[in-house]
C-alpha cells in the first residue's frame, strides 16, 4: 500500500513539475522571440499577430509597477493575475496580456522592449516597428 502511494506520488509530482516546465517555456519562448525581433533591421515591421501562437483578439501592455487594479481597468476584465507579474516588483519586466470574448487567454512578464501606449491593442493594430533596442507601436494608417 505505501508502496503504491509513494508511486502515485511520485508520479503527479512528475507531472507538476513536467507542466510548470512547459508553462515557464512557454514565457522563456515569447521573450525570446521579441528579444530576436529587435534585432533586426531598423523600421522592420513585427506583428504580434506572428509572433503569438494562439487565438486572441486584443493585447495590453503593462508597465513596469502598474498595479493589478489599473491592468485589469485597462483590459476590461476582472482578472487579477497582473498581481501575480514579474513587473509587479521589477522595472525591467512589462507584461504582456492577450484577451479573447471577454477572457483573459494569456500573459507574459517580458523584458522591456515594447513602446506602446496604455490602452488595449486590437489584433490589427498590434504591429511594431525595430527603433534602437525596442519595437515601438506602428502609427496607424
Amino acid at each position: 500500500m505505501a508502496r503504491s502511494r509513494l508511486g502515485t506520488l511520485a508520479f503527479v509530482g512528475v507531472v507538476l513539475l513536467g507542466g510548470a516546465a512547459v508553462w515557464w517555456q512557454g514565457r522563456l519562448r515569447l521573450d525570446d522571440v521579441l528579444r530576436a525581433a529587435v534585432k533586426k533591421h531598423e523600421g522592420a515591421e513585427v506583428r504580434m499577430d506572428q509572433l503569438a501562437g494562439f487565438d486572441w483578439d486584443a493585447m495590453y501592455v503593462a508597465t513596469p509597477y502598474q498595479s493589478p487594479e489599473d491592468v485589469d481597468r485597462a483590459i476590461g476584465i476582472a482578472w487579477g493575475g497582473a498581481a501575480r507579474s514579474q513587473q509587479q516588483n521589477f522595472d525591467e519586466y512589462q507584461l504582456l496580456v492577450f484577451v479573447a470574448g471577454g477572457k483573459v487567454v494569456a500573459s507574459y512578464d517580458v523584458g522591456r522592449t515594447l513602446i506602446a501606449p496604455g490602452r488595449l491593442l486590437p489584433r490589427d493594430e498590434a504591429v511594431f516597428v525595430v527603433r534602437g533596442d525596442n519595437l515601438v507601436l506602428r502609427a496607424p494608417r
